[in-house]
């Protein structure tokens, strides 16, 4: 895992050493390697706090080439807080970020087991034309789709179906 080891005001100076090149051979050899442990153990050994944004990048692309993504992940988080509003970093942690589920509102089951209902009752009042439905309440009818959607527009959770 990378920590940041040190959080106290030294950590947060601006000037940043650039990455030994003995780490950055130990990182890029355990990439071509395709080493995932030998990778997270060359990013563990790393002082991060004193990395350039750079070095954040370089290890970031090694990681990803190295199948560590959990490394990358982890080093791009790490970077931006280190290295604020650099953009290369940012998009990484934007890119590598856990995915999240974002929803309207919960499912309900009830609206859908209301237009079913309706449109058994009414098959044959309104087979060949469109209807549209909303939580099993007739919205609107007609000869086609154009004209339906004319009339009641297009409102969210409204089935819109032909009926056979």
């Amino acid at each position: 895992m990378v920590t940041n080891r040190n959080t106290d005001q030294e950590s947060q100076s601006p000037s940043r050493a650039t990455m030994p090149d003995c780490e950055l051979a130990e990182l890029r050899a355990a990439a071509e390697a395709g080493d995932e442990r030998a990778f997270s153990r060359a990013v563990n050994a790393i002082d991060w706090r004193i990395q350039s944004s750079e070095d954040f990048v370089k290890a970031t692309q090694l990681a990803l080439e190295a199948g560590a993504f959990g490394a990358a992940r982890q080093l791009s988080t790490l970077g931006a807080e280190l290295h604020p509003g650099e953009p290369a970093i940012e998009r990484y942690r934007y890119v590598l970020a856990p995915p999240r589920v974002v929803g309207r509102r919960p499912a309900s089951g009830n609206g859908v087991r209301a237009n079913r209902d309706w449109l058994k009752a009414h098959r044959e009042e309104y087979r060949g034309q469109w209807v549209g439905l909303g939580d099993g309440v007739l919205l609107g009818a007609a000869r086609s789709f154009e004209d339906l959607v004319g009339r009641i527009g297009k409102p969210k959770d409204v089935l819109i179906t032909k009926v056979y």
